[in-house]
Order: C-alpha cells, then structure tokens, then sequence
C-alpha cells in the first residue's frame, strides 16, 4: 500500500511515496479504500513546522507524525467487530487530524468516529475538500445568530473555508458581503454575492454600523475595526487569522460584550461524526460548489504541496489517488 511520507521540517522537496503495511484492524475501527485526498492550510503548517507550536506538539526536531494527511474521501473495505453504522461499501469522507493522520494513502484505517457518510451526489474529490473547510464553517454558523434576512460580512472569502462560508450564508438566507481582492469578483458574483469590497483598494474601509454577523475569515483587520462595522448586538465570528487577531478576540471580546454589546466569538474547526453529519446534512440540502486549484495523483505529493506553498493556483489542492 502506497502512501506519503514526510521525515523532515521545510523541505518540500523531500515528501516522498513508499510502501507502507497498515496496523490490524481493531474493533472501533474502519478500514478504508481511500480515492481522494485534499491538502489544508493546517497540512502545510505541519510539512513546514511553522509557526513554532507546531513543533511544540509533533516532534521539535522532526516530525513525531510522517504520515500526513488529515481530509479524505474513500470506500468501506472492512469494519472492525463493534463497528455498527459501516459497512463494506459504502462511500465516506472523514478529517484525520484529530485522530493521528495518514490520509494521503492509498489505503487507511481510522477511528469510525472520525469517518461519515458521504453526502449524496458528490464524487470523492469534491466529498475529500470538505471535512475541515465546511466543518469550520458549520461550527462558526453554529456560534452565530439565524442569518435569514441578517446582513453578513465574511471577510477573506477567496480561501477554502471562505468560498465553503460564502455558499452556505446566502443558502440560509442572508444578505451577503464579501471582502477579498478584486481578481475573486466574478467567482463571488457568480455564486450570487450581491456587495464585494476589495481591500486592496486605497480607499478601503470598512463600513460603520452596518452588519449583524461579521465571519473574520484569515482576515488581519483589528478587533475594534469589526466592532465598529457591526451594529448593537451584532456578532463577530473569528476564524483563524493572524495571532494579533485571535488573541484580541479571546482579550478584548469581554470588554465589547459588556460595555458595547458587540459579541466575539473564536472557533476551532472539529473533527468527528457530528461536524461530518452537520456537512452533510448541508451538502444534501444545497449544492456546494467545490473549486479545484489543481488535483495531483499520488506520486505528485510533493509537488502539490510546494504549489500550495506557493499559492499557485486558486481553490482546493486535492490528491486523486487512482489517478
């Protein structure tokens, strides 16, 4: 069974396939037939070993984990004996960073909590770019207020989570803005956005007062530039972003609640049955449109993984595995 390795810290260049044999499988496990892979930000951190806290907790010298891979879409080839809600065929999709990775194979074997069903109509590659991206997304909508008729903001939109975040607030009926750089307008508009800011505008700034519910995708804008965008009551959802960002929020969100009656929120994408039920629950609801910035067979790993180091394309990096 074929499978990436990656032995070192920022070198790229040295992620390589080898044959690997699988552990047996045990009783709360599944063993899986993988067909497509997706590469995340939080894959190419681990490859790079940045920031330092990624050290901290895989190895500080090298990685502790050398199969990579965290999101997977693939079939049922055999359950373990106390496995239940599987069986032999069927098409699942699954997020393995919680759970050890090794999802960049051929084959693997998983908790079958970490593993759901596919939603229906989908092929593996596009069931494979989901279970991190649209499983922040349905945690950060969990944290927010109904969005139905609400005006939102999702600043930083153009990457995986953002464009999965963008599809699903117009699907439950809000009134979407989208900040991003003027080359993503026509994609947004196509998905039906109404309202585009680009912040590479000089005269850029966000509007005062305006929006119910505003999503801090990545985004690097100060926590007091999003509490004076939002009106009274308004909520602030932050999803990843720079350090400066994330700990303005867990420091300063007290502080607008009580005295500005601005709420903020952090989220941490999850991983089990529940978030992947939640994605496919929405999946099956609306047609989520994947966009593919390249797909790589196995072999071409390392190659994917510097591209997406590179920003080189546009939309999801995904391995198809029987390429």
């Amino acid at each position: 069974m074929r499978t990436v390795v990656n032995r070192y810290y920022n070198r790229l260049n040295d992620i390589v396939v080898e044959e690997r044999t699988l552990p047996q499988l045990k009783d709360h496990e599944v063993w899986i037939q993988v067909h497509a892979a997706a590469l995340n930000k939080s894959d190419l951190m681990l490859a790079l070993g940045k920031p330092f806290m990624i050290k901290m907790m895989y190895g500080l010298k090298q990685p502790k984990k050398i199969y990579p891979g965290s999101d997977f879409a693939g079939q049922i080839l055999s359950v373990g004996s106390k496995v239940t809600q599987f069986k032999p065929g069927d098409s699942v999709f699954g997020d393995l960073s919680g759970s050890g990775f090794g999802a960049f194979a051929e084959q693997l074997i998983a908790p079958a909590s970490k593993v759901g069903l596919m939603p229906k109509g989908y092929s593996y590659l596009e069931a494979a770019t989901m279970p991190m991206a649209l499983g922040t997304v349905m945690t950060a909508i969990q944290k927010a207020p109904e969005l139905k008729q609400k005006r939102v903001l999702i600043y930083g939109g153009s990457g995986g989570v953002g464009r999965f975040l963008v599809q699903v607030a117009l699907h439950l009926g809000a009134v979407v803005t989208v900040v991003s750089s003027q080359k993503h307008f026509n994609d947004f508009k196509q998905l039906g956005v109404k309202e585009l800011l680009d912040y590479n505008d000089p005269n850029f700034i966000l509007p005062s007062n305006r929006f119910d519910v505003i999503f801090a995708v990545n985004g690097y804008q100060s926590i007091q530039s999003y509490a004076k965008s939002l009106v009274k009551g308004g909520y602030c959802i932050v999803i990843g972003g720079s350090g400066k960002q994330i700990f303005g929020a867990m420091t300063l969100g007290a502080f607008y609640k009580l005295f500005k009656q601005r709420t903020f929120v952090s989220v941490i994408a999850s991983t089990g049955h529940k978030t992947l039920k939640s994605i496919s629950d929405m999946a099956n609801q609306t047609k989520i449109d994947v966009q593919y910035g390249q797909i790589y067979d196995l072999s071409k790993a390392s190659k994917a993984y510097i591209d997406f180091n590179d920003h080189k394309y546009t939309g999801k990096y995904v391995l198809d595995i029987h390429k």
